[in-house]
């Protein structure tokens, strides 16, 4: 289980890099979560968990200087703890995947004002670079 949680964390850490650095949209959950999913052999469920965070957050896309909630770590979350919950419980109850949705929305919103800090360090930052 340790190897599935590295290499989940791994994998998780390299899409979110896609939200700041490629943004080819990898990052997305309806692409992030299947992917998950099959990393820890349910690629079902995490096909669920990625249209369902898709839908919730459809509207919020991270163009201009909008800093859109952090939808990829929500993703990633859901998709394992829902699989590895179900795991534990020998099957996937219909409420498992909407309580790991509840659970990790605010996991998400806390990455969003994360993200924010690190645009205003870096704009001070870049403002110093152009004054020397």
């Amino acid at each position: 289980m340790i190897w599935k949680v590295l290499a989940v964390s791994i994998f998780g850490a390299v899409l979110c890099l896609d939200r700041v650095f490629i943004q080819a949209m990898f990052s997305r959950p309806i692409v992030t979560a299947p992917l998950v999913g099959l990393i820890l052999n349910d690629p079902y469920t995490g096909l669920i968990v990625g249209a369902f965070i898709e839908l919730f957050w459809i509207d919020q896309l991270p163009i201009g200087g909008h800093c859109p909630p952090n939808d990829t770590i929500v993703s990633v979350l859901v998709t394992a703890s829902a699989i590895e919950a179900s795991r534990l419980l020998g099957a996937m109850p219909r409420g498992l995947i909407a309580l790991a949705v509840l659970i990790t929305i605010p996991v998400g919103l806390a990455a969003q004002r994360m993200e924010h800090w690190f645009i205003r360090v870096n704009g001070t930052l870049a403002k110093k670079a152009a004054e020397d």
